[in-house]
């Protein structure tokens, strides 16, 4: 279950999904029910998006992906053309890793918070989509 909650394709599509086919359900009709009860569940979605540092990571992902700073291995360094000091760093397939999953993280955030202010706005005025 754990990696539901943290597969953003998922949830987004299933979140899209679901707001989608209740508005086809109740297109015509002259309450709009199910679109406006879709919009709790795209919420709900998009809460489990925002805290998909807290499910990859559990307590650790309190607050968000740390992002401090990490050793790498220094392949070398050289002066430029300007006078500046160039380090050439390698890093572990770990921290490319580490890196790439906080940058999902930070995805997750963006479209949860998206997620909650549209499921917000279909779930306190989707009935009156009928009266449009």
């Amino acid at each position: 279950m754990n990696r539901v909650f943290r597969n953003i394709p998922t949830l987004t599509i299933l979140g899209i999904g679901i707001a989608s086919v209740s508005l086809y359900a109740d297109w015509g009709n002259e309450t709009y029910v199910w679109f406006q009860r879709s919009g709790s569940l795209l919420v709900l979605i998009g809460a489990i998006l925002s805290y998909r540092s807290i499910f990859r990571l559990g307590v650790k992902g309190v607050g968000g992906t740390p992002t401090g700073a990490r050793i790498s291995k220094v392949k070398g360094s050289y002066t430029d053309e300007n006078g500046r000091q160039i380090v050439q760093v390698e890093h572990s397939p770990e921290d490319i890793e580490y890196d790439r999953q906080v940058f999902m993280d930070k995805l997750a955030g963006y479209i949860g918070a998206i997620f909650a202010i549209f499921g917000t706005i279909i779930w306190g005025y989707g009935d009156l989509v009928a009266k449009i």
